[in-house]
């Protein structure tokens, strides 16, 4: 288990606290700056915080944004190096092989964006650790890599926790049992997948029916009018607003939420 309890990183990082179970996936998502890179980066020991607790188990593999490399070593020597780290399974180490192939004797400076993930990637999720760090593990990659990594991902969460931050919504949706949103260093809120869906929600009435929307105050997110209907997102984690307007359920996605949610 992970817990984090009013973590703050200088003026990056505010108020963080969260806990992810043994067999949980963490998807922390924001806009660009909210600061997920800090905190991976804080998890993982790299920054140190000013404040606040972390408990979290020694020797956690953690996969840092871009996955930065000495451009000079060439690929098979840098897998070599993973040979040797804490918890190698070679079993695992062949599989993402087979699925995240690179070309071995090139040097680091001449892969693609895509391909130092993938490296990564092998580096990363060869190893049996107490938990995963992953900061951006889909930037960059193609859609077949992407589908490999997150079986691979999917798999590590049956062994230990995973953070990961993400811009890709849907792989996150898929792969989280809980998410962590941050706006500005700041926390808006942490709760399993499901709660996220429970408290926010998305109905469609018809259009002459608008009125009755200004009734319910501060639980109105959004409106947007189609065509003949009106398409309202609420934060309505008791269903009340919802039952009040007797609409047509609409499915809200993690991306949508982020929309919503971050305005």
């Amino acid at each position: 288990m992970i817990r984090v309890h009013n973590l703050g990183v200088g003026d990056v990082l505010t108020g963080i606290s969260f806990t992810v179970p043994p067999d949980g996936c963490l998807g922390v998502i924001g806009l660009n700056g909210a600061g997920k890179s800090t905190l991976l980066a804080t998890l993982a020991g790299v920054l140190h915080p000013d404040e606040g607790l972390v408990e979290l188990p020694p020797g956690c593999a953690y996969l840092p944004e871009s996955c930065p490399l000495d451009p000079s070593i060439p690929v098979d020597s840098w897998l070599k190096l993973a040979r040797r780290l804490p918890g190698y399974r070679e079993d695992w180490a062949d599989e993402l092989e087979e699925v995240l192939p690179l070309p071995g004797r090139r040097a680091a400076a001449h892969l693609s964006q895509g391909q130092r993930v993938r490296l990564g990637l092998r580096m990363t999720l060869c190893r049996h650790t107490p938990a995963w760090l992953l900061d951006d593990p889909f930037l960059g990659l193609d859609p077949i890599a992407q589908r490999a990594t997150e079986s691979a991902i999917a798999a590590r969460c049956a062994d230990g926790p995973v953070i990961m931050a993400s811009q890709n919504a849907e792989a996150m949706e898929r792969l989280c049992t809980h998410l962590l949103l941050l706006r500005d260093g700041k926390q808006v809120g942490f709760a399993s997948l499901e709660q996220w869906r429970s408290r926010y929600r998305a109905v469609r009435i018809p259009l002459s029916r608008r009125d009755e929307i200004r009734s319910l105050g501060a639980s109105v997110l959004s409106t947007r009018t189609r065509g003949a209907t009106v398409e309202v997102v609420l934060d309505d984690p008791s269903g009340e607003a919802v039952s009040t307007l007797q609409g047509t359920p609409i499915a809200l996605s993690l991306l949508d939420l982020i929309s919503e949610v971050t305005a």
